[in-house]
């Protein structure tokens, strides 16, 4: 995994009332990287 997708992880975790939201950006991400 990029470093950048760890690093929305740990933040998710600290925030988790955002974490579904993060959960989508972090998935178009990976699909743009890819």
């Amino acid at each position: 995994m990029p470093p950048l997708i760890l690093n929305i992880l740990s933040i998710a975790r600290s925030f988790p009332e955002l974490s579904a939201q993060i959960c989508e950006v972090c998935l178009l991400t990976q699909r743009a990287i890819e």
